[in-house]
């Protein structure tokens, strides 16, 4: 199961949800505002550096460190799905 934490006004993350509509893949939407909630304690265990996108895969994040890597890193992610 993917999940994706992402903000519609980040061109970063538009770049995996447009790789994951192209890939027909279904993904579990978090979407946040960017408002402070990137600073969730819930969220900040999912990536350290308080940034979206963020990919989930099965309970794991995208990227080293247990954060998000840059957003080639969940397209070459999906890649491979």
């Amino acid at each position: 199961m993917l999940e994706l934490y992402h903000s519609i006004n980040s061109v970063c993350a538009q770049k995996v949800r447009i790789a994951l509509a192209e890939k027909e893949l279904p993904y579990k939407e978090h979407l946040m505002t960017l408002g402070g909630d990137q600073f969730d304690p819930a969220y900040m265990k999912l990536n350290p550096n308080a940034v979206v996108p963020t990919l989930i895969h099965d309970g794991q994040p995208n990227g080293a460190n247990g954060g998000a890597g840059p957003s080639v890193k969940g397209l070459l992610m999906t890649k491979r799905r």
